[in-house]
């Protein structure tokens, strides 16, 4: 089909010359932005309410329902402390870190297990299982920790080695005296 007897916007598209990957760049900067934002109101939110909790201590009679409600709570911000060190990190190196995201889901099942411990509601074969879901995260974070160093180690050896190779290569190109 010639340009001519093309509709006004498929020569439009045709013309369009569209950097595609630094448009999905922008799209998912703009989103991990918007994400960002949401779990700092959140945060905010979720201090607000654990120090308006606090309250709750002197209103209640039974005390231990109020510190089961602040503990919550507290473990609650953990998670989304680390769920938003992520999405910082994600900005600064522009990819997320294994090790981050392991903390966060660590910090949740240990969360989950504290409040059931706290509550006296947990029963060995639920411990079990937890206990195995925090063996098997601890061993794949510390998994991602010696990849991330040996990845850290082979790219100051590369970095070293061409620097090497780059200033003996000067010093064969200098004329003889």
């Amino acid at each position: 089909m010639p340009d001519n007897d093309r509709p006004g916007w498929m020569r439009w598209l045709a013309n369009l010359e569209l950097d595609s990957q630094r448009l999905f760049d922008q799209v998912i900067g703009l989103i991990f932005r918007v994400l960002t934002l949401l779990v700092i109101i959140a945060l905010l939110g979720g201090v607000v309410q654990f120090f308006l909790g606090l309250g709750k201590i002197w209103e209640s009679r039974e005390i231990s329902d109020s510190f089961a409600a602040i503990i919550t709570d507290m473990l609650t911000l953990f998670v989304l402390v680390e769920l938003l060190r992520s999405l910082v990190d994600y900005f600064t190196h522009h990819r997320l870190r294994m090790t981050f995201i392991l903390d966060a889901a660590l910090v949740f099942v240990v969360r989950e297990l504290m409040i059931k411990l706290y509550d006296h509601g947990i029963v060995a074969s639920e411990v079990y299982p937890m206990a195995v879901l925090i063996l098997v995260l601890g061993i794949v974070r510390t998994g991602a920790v010696l990849v991330f160093q040996q990845e850290q180690r082979l790219a100051d050896y590369l970095s070293d080695r061409d620097a090497r190779r780059r200033s003996e290569g000067r010093q064969d190109d200098r004329p003889e005296a």
